[in-house]
């Protein structure tokens, strides 16, 4: 499955342009007015959030995060990859998770590649694209529960720096935060529910996580086996 998604990445996510296309990115998306005259959109597009890498070099963040990342935390489906990619530059869905997809990737990069980006190592880089995801979240353009978490979950593999080592379990427990709070941690067995699959993925990808951060920064775990799903994922999800 995923050296079928890298083909596809590799030979059919083309796109005409990657500039200009700040006008449609605006319309139908949940930016709110700041008191300062300012709406988010504006703000955001100031601090770069809209900025995103070319396409060829996209291409080989979002080839890393497939070969790399994915394995290890399967948390959003390849379709929403692919589509992520096809709808830049002229309408990102979810800057959110776009920056929160390259930041995991970029430790995975080639470090050519990372310098064609403008980047002179590969930690100024992910420093650089996990601060834009954090902007991103902290604004609140997403207002997709699944995506939040999802772009949470690549989040928390930042170890953050000097002045922030605890990043990691913050991120996490916003995660553990919303997947409660909207009833993932609530087994329903094999339901037919169109993203069943996919909650129940998301919800083990937090547990797996949960416990990873816990033997790095020799912490309890945030997440209780007494609320573990007692339906294991499987092949079909």
């Amino acid at each position: 499955m995923v050296s079928t998604a890298l083909a596809i990445l590799g030979e059919d996510c083309t796109t005409s342009s990657d500039q200009g296309g700040d006008e449609n990115v605006h319309q139908g998306r949940p930016f709110i007015k700041y008191s300062r005259g300012l709406d988010t959109y504006e703000f955001l597009r100031q601090r770069s959030i809209f900025d995103f890498p070319v396409h060829h070099i996209r291409l080989q963040f979002l080839q890393a995060y497939l070969h790399y990342v994915y394995p290890g935390q399967p948390c959003i489906n390849f379709d929403d990859v692919y589509n992520l990619e096809l709808e830049l530059p002229d309408s990102p869905r979810s800057p959110l998770l776009m920056w929160s997809i390259l930041s995991a990737a970029c430790p995975f990069v080639d470090i050519n590649t990372i310098r064609q980006a403008g980047h002179p190592s590969r930690l100024e880089a992910q420093a650089e694209m996990i601060s834009r995801a954090k902007l991103a979240y902290q604004v609140g353009t997403e207002k997709d529960h699944l995506v939040q978490i999802q772009s949470l979950l690549l989040m928390s593999l930042w170890q953050g720096d000097n002045d922030s080592p605890l990043e990691a379990p913050y991120w996490l427990a916003q995660a553990l935060s919303i997947a409660k709070s909207t009833g993932l941690d609530i087994d329903v067995g094999k339901s037919k529910c169109p993203k069943s699959g996919l909650k129940r993925r998301i919800w083990w990808c937090i547990y797996i996580r949960d416990v990873q951060i816990a033997l790095t920064y020799y912490r309890p775990c945030q997440v209780h086996e007494s609320v573990l799903y007692t339906t294991a994922y499987g092949l079909e999800d």
